[in-house]
């Protein structure tokens, strides 16, 4: 397990995201390469980082110089590098902080695990992991993300989502769009210190439109659930 985790006060709408999407980075990249790997890593959440960043003990951060450090950013969109081998991806969706936090961890401890195996620190490694983190916990975003699988992948195209899936599985897709849509404006909302949001057509509150996604995320189980 890494070492130690820092977040520093960070405002009440982040903090359950961040948590979370540190709990889940770390879980897999514990589980790809061991948590003895990490004992001597520190993670420190930086939200005024727009980017991520890893130092290890040959170019130490200048706070932390006798442990690497990964630093953790705070944003709603996703972008990777690009890398032909990995196909072709779009940048710039809106994920929101859980899962840009948690492909970061992914991203930047996959650094990490490079330097204490003496292996190159290059990012294809890093870009490929954060890609099969989002596959595995988040097909929603995977089915969005990629535009033209890899070469040496059964399916060259992706045609778009909603042709090539069941119907049951566009309903969940739909569901989803609908969900982190309303987790955006939630956010907007809060840090403007709004109270009451619109949404198809109505004046709603916050505690309503909460109401609302949990509905959205019921609704999703239960389709899950049917035979």
């Amino acid at each position: 397990m890494v070492k130690q985790v820092i977040i520093p006060k960070v405002p009440q709408y982040l903090e359950e995201p961040l948590k979370e999407g540190i709990r889940m980075g770390t879980e897999f990249v514990y589980e790809k390469y061991g948590k003895e790997t990490f004992t001597d890593c520190v993670l420190l959440v930086r939200p005024d980082a727009r980017n991520g960043c890893y130092y290890s003990n040959l170019s130490p951060h200048p706070k932390f110089e006798t442990n690497p450090v990964a630093i953790i950013s705070c944003r709603t969109h996703l972008y990777l590098y690009e890398k032909k081998r990995l196909g072709k991806y779009k940048q710039g969706l809106c994920v929101g902080y859980e899962i840009c936090c948690a492909t970061c961890v992914v991203h930047e401890l996959t650094h990490h695990a490079q330097f204490k195996r003496d292996r190159s620190s290059g990012e294809l490694e890093t870009t490929a992991n954060e890609i099969e983190f989002i596959r595995k916990h988040h097909p929603y975003w995977y089915d969005m993300l990629m535009i033209e699988e890899p070469k040496n992948s059964k399916k060259m195209e992706r045609k778009k989502f909603s042709s090539q899936v069941s119907p049951k599985r566009k309903r969940i897709l739909e569901l989803y769009s609908k969900i982190n849509e309303l987790d955006q404006a939630i956010l907007k909302a809060e840090k403007s210190k709004l109270y009451t949001l619109r949404w198809e057509g109505k004046v709603e509150t916050l505690h309503s439109i909460q109401r609302i996604v949990q509905k959205y995320k019921d609704d999703v189980n239960e389709i899950r659930n049917e035979n």
